[in-house]
């Protein structure tokens, strides 16, 4: 009786090894197939930190890099500036930043460079 009884607990240790194995089995196998529906459906599936150059919540994309020294509307003007005859250089100098600075500056308001 006392090796029927052993042999008892044994195999019902097995057993509720073997349902715990499953539960984890059954939860990854969840997932994934959560992660493969969001594939399909066109959004890929969260893992980590967002990706580079994702948007924010709020919907509007992310500026990657160091903030912009001049706003938009001075880069404007500067462009306004340059298209009516003075020269980058000299407005880099008298802003005093950098020819590099003031080439993205108009870039970003959209000169073309020389014409």
């Amino acid at each position: 009786m006392n090796a029927i009884s052993g042999a008892l607990q044994n195999l019902e240790h097995a057993v509720r090894s073997l349902v715990d194995e499953n539960t984890v089995l059954k939860n990854q196998l969840q997932r994934i197939v959560e992660q493969a529906g969001q594939l399909f459906n066109g959004h890929p599936a969260p893992r980590g930190r967002p990706a580079r150059g994702s948007k924010p919540r709020d919907g509007s994309p992310k500026k990657r890099g160091r903030a912009f020294k001049f706003t938009d509307d001075q880069a404007v003007e500067f462009k306004k500036q340059v298209e009516g005859g003075k020269s980058a250089a000299s407005l880099a100098k008298e802003l005093k930043v950098s020819l590099p600075t003031m080439y993205n500056t108009l870039k970003r308001a959209g000169w073309k460079g020389r014409k």
